[in-house]
């Protein structure tokens, strides 16, 4: 059998169910591996490892009277800027190193019910405002595939847990694609779902209308069970292609496009997109190519919506201008670029953003789902980034090799599973995007997983952890 840090949650509930172990023993090897590890990757910021063991205790205890929740016994880490009733949440940022919420977030809260454990506080870039999670105040967090190396942000913490085997589920939020590519840099799977189907109250808003509450796992049928714990029920009963992509994929319409793929990835990251797409039709899937979308320039849009949201969300809790001086260096700079934006940008790039989610819609009127990479090159060394100055930003520029590839689907609202499809040339992970219709969370998950089964010799591979 696998170490118990190795299982998925689906493994991990089975053992459960059969006794072969309990979530004493589980919560006792992670909390070990966390203080080994922890120090190394810095994937927390508050853990709470007292309490789990509390809470393992009464898991165990529970599966002994014959009691069985969606997720009892199950640890979860927690980004750091959704509230936990009584455990500290900083936002990541030094203004709230102390604030210890009176009340869960609705996702918590959902999770707690299915019987989860909560272990801590995954690390965040300062109030999720940022793709590198290095964070000012708390640290950097590292990739467990190259320790210098950035793991993506903003929910870098989550996704490093999850990949050195620090808890085998965690939540994040995607506003520009802070699930995925973390995800894909850290070569695990992760949900951004369909816009609000998981409830937004009680986390720290970074733009309303782009924020996305989801999942990440190691893989994609831990995420199929989480997420049906999580998702609010209204709207989840459309998904009527989950099943007919359940084990196969054949004839199912999977759609590609160059211009998803803006600035052009870097060549071995497209031999990985492109044998991934290859394997994808030898499944039976039909490949559609719709390179005839007419679309607007999709980072400037998503810049300006998310600069003046994020501005108002600030101003809205009285944290600028009243605190500026507190915030780290990189988040000034975006509250400094977002003081230039205009009534009228903001309009204008709403206009564009409708014309966006009308011709994807129409996309995804010809097609199941949408294949796309998730970043246009791996991920960048943390001192190739820091300090900020602007010979290093023109050096690499992180937002543009991202945005081009993520902002579509939270501008649209869409559903997006990130998974691992390969390695590049210094064998770090690739991840490839599924993208689909309003509320087909779980069809997208389908095409997810199929493929996941289909590349067994790119998954069984894992990072060699330090520690």
């Amino acid at each position: 059998m696998p170490a118990l840090f190795e299982l998925s949650v689906n493994a991990m509930l089975e053992g459960y169910r059969s006794g072969a172990f309990s979530p004493v023993d589980v919560v006792g090897e992670l909390s070990a591996r966390i203080e080994r590890l922890d120090s190394i990757y810095n994937a927390f910021t508050t853990l709470d490892l007292e309490t789990a063991a509390d809470r393992a205790r009464r898991s165990e205890k529970a599966w002994r009277r014959g009691e069985e929740l969606p997720l009892l016994g199950v640890p979860v880490a927690i980004k750091d800027i959704i509230d936990t009733e009584g455990l500290r949440t900083t936002y990541g940022s030094a203004i709230f190193s102390d604030n210890v919420p009176t009340t869960d977030a609705t996702v918590v809260a959902k999770l707690k019910q299915a019987g989860a454990i909560i272990i801590g506080k995954s690390a965040t870039h300062e109030f999720a405002w940022g793709f590198t999670n290095d964070n000012p105040h708390y640290g950097p967090t590292h990739n467990p595939w190259a320790r210098n190396r950035i793991p993506g942000g903003s929910s870098g913490g989550s996704a490093v847990a999850v990949a050195t085997g620090m808890v085998p589920l965690a939540v994040g939020t995607d506003t520009g694609g802070s699930i995925r590519v973390p995800c894909a840099f850290c070569g695990i799977t992760g949900i951004k779902p369909t816009y609000r189907s998981i409830s937004a109250k009680g986390i720290f808003p970074l733009a309303a209308s782009l924020d996305h509450a989801g999942l990440i796992a190691r893989i994609p049928e831990d995420l199929q069970l989480s997420l049906q714990v999580t998702q609010s029920a209204q709207g989840r009963d459309g998904d009527g292609n989950a099943e007919t992509v359940s084990k196969s994929l054949a004839s199912v319409r999977i759609g590609i496009a160059e211009r998803l793929h803006q600035p052009a990835p870097e060549v071995d990251i497209a031999t990985v997109f492109n044998r991934a797409c290859e394997i994808l039709q030898g499944a039976g899937a039909i490949i559609i190519s719709f390179d005839d979308m007419q679309l607007p320039n999709i980072p400037n849009v998503f810049s300006t919506i998310m600069l003046a949201e994020s501005l108002h969300a600030h101003r809205q809790v009285q944290l600028y201008p009243e605190r500026y001086d507190e915030y780290g260096a990189d988040v000034r700079r975006r509250i400094d670029l977002a003081l230039g934006v205009t009534l009228a940008d903001y309009l204008d790039a709403s206009e564009q953003r409708r014309t966006l989610a009308i011709e994807l819609e129409k996309v995804l009127c010809d097609v199941d789902v949408i294949v796309s990479l998730c970043a246009a090159s791996s991920p960048p060394e943390i001192e190739s980034l820091f300090p900020p100055t602007p010979e290093t930003q023109k050096q690499y520029d992180l937002r543009r090799i991202v945005l081009g590839y993520t902002a579509l689907q939270d501008l649209t609202g869409l559903p997006a599973c990130t998974v691992r499809a390969g390695f590049d040339n210094n064998g770090l992970p690739v991840g490839i995007q599924f993208t689909g219709r309003h509320d087909e969370d779980q069809a997208v998950l389908s095409v997810a997983k199929v493929f996941y089964h289909l590349t067994p010799e790119v998954q069984k591979i894992c990072p060699e952890v330090e520690g």
